[in-house]
């Protein structure tokens, strides 16, 4: 008996060929199917491989050889070909089944590659638990502190392991060493950006957003203070929160005080009017009205705002208590107004730092100023990272 697979992209056109090379007497053995974008799939369709099996198979070599000892033309004997029994046509019909339509295909495809996807999840979570375990006490210390201060998960995992790398190649084992050690590797995925742009014969309009609530206008006030007074800028004030109640003489005092120039401005309409007033500033800040980010009517009109002023900075303003998730998701958002830079306020009204550095980890966008309490000469800085991981540890 002679066996053999035969290869095609469909049935039919499989069957052909065992029809062409073992006739129409051939058995069918095995049926497989294997679609499109499956491992064991042909790259341009589906894959079906019939295996074949014939009793009698002319042997043209040995003929040949017949030939040429007779002399003669070989008499070929008549084969008989015998129709297969009605439990044979029965056994063919239920080997050779017809090919799945092309959904079904998919939709099986589909679900094995999302059954292989949770068992990849599944095995990445049992290794990093398995990792984490067999991290030193130090290291495993370290990894909780960063979960007590609200630090990303994901984040956490990849720098103890790192650390944990580092160390192994090193041989250190001081605790103070790691400690500064895991600081300085936190430190390195952070970007800082302080410093204010230059506009040459025009003055720096700087634009503060945020959410409602989270210390805009007070991070706007102590900035004037440290730019007309520590700097001795020339500086405007200007708020859009007109709505507000309180918010426009509430600001208007405060810019007497620092002696300082403020005007509130209802609508699109009277902002050139305005610019034009301020033209001879070195700089302008403007205050704008705290935002729900999962209101798109309102980040719709935040933005209309913006394309008008064209700042030259943002400063995106978020209180450090929230959540770093919030942050995180808060930050995406508001970001549809263009690059901005991350001011982190109400320091002192929590005790986990690890959500602010989340965010700008997760975001990649730079963090400039840090500010908590209310005193305006005082509760505002540049920001330094060394002083929030050592608020952290």
């Amino acid at each position: 008996m002679l066996i053999k697979k035969f290869v095609g992209t469909s049935v039919p056109e499989t069957m052909k060929k065992i029809k062409q090379e073992m006739g129409a007497s051939a058995l069918i053995l095995d049926t497989k199917v294997a679609a499109k974008g499956d491992p064991y799939g042909l790259p341009n369709g589906n894959r079906v491989e019939i295996t074949a099996a014939i009793d009698h198979h002319p042997r043209k070599p040995a003929l040949a050889q017949t030939e040429r000892k007779v002399g003669t033309p070989a008499i070929f004997p008549k084969i008989k070909l015998v129709k297969p029994t009605e439990s044979s046509q029965e056994s063919l019909k239920e080997t050779v089944k017809p090919a799945q339509s092309s959904s079904e295909i998919v939709g099986i495809n589909e679900s094995i590659s999302n059954l292989k996807n949770q068992i990849d999840l599944l095995g990445q979570e049992l290794e990093h638990k398995r990792t984490l375990n067999n991290l030193p006490d130090s290291l495993k210390q370290l990894y909780s502190k960063l979960e007590d201060a609200d630090f990303d998960e994901e984040e956490s995992k990849k720098i103890i392991l790192e650390l944990d790398s580092r160390l192994a190649l090193s041989g250190e084992d001081n605790s103070e060493i790691i400690v500064q050690e895991l600081k300085q590797t936190i430190q390195k995925l952070i970007n800082l950006c302080s410093l204010l742009p230059s506009n040459q014969n025009a003055p720096i309009k700087l634009l503060f957003v945020g959410p409602s609530g989270d210390g805009k206008t007070t991070s706007l006030e102590k900035m004037a203070y440290q730019l007309a007074v520590k700097e001795g800028r020339k500086v405007g004030l200007v708020t859009l929160d007109v709505e507000r109640i309180g918010a426009v003489p509430s600001l208007v005092s405060y810019a007497c005080i620092l002696g300082v120039r403020c005007a509130g401005v209802y609508d699109l309409i009277e902002l050139g009017g305005c610019l034009e007033k301020f033209k001879d500033l070195d700089v302008i800040l403007f205050d704008t009205r705290g935002i729900n980010p999962w209101i798109k009517s309102e980040l719709k009109e935040l933005a209309d705002w913006t394309s008008e002023i064209r700042p030259d900075k943002i400063f995106l303003v978020l209180s450090a208590n929230h959540r770093y998730k919030d942050l995180i998701e808060m930050t995406y958002r508001f970001l549809c107004l263009g690059n901005a830079d991350l001011l982190f306020t109400k320091l002192d009204q929590t005790k986990r730092y690890g959500g602010i550095l989340s965010c700008a980890i997760k975001t990649r966008r730079p963090i400039s100023f840090l500010g908590w309490g209310t005193s305006v000469t005082e509760d505002f800085e540049k920001a330094d990272l060394s002083r929030i991981t050592d608020m952290m540890f």
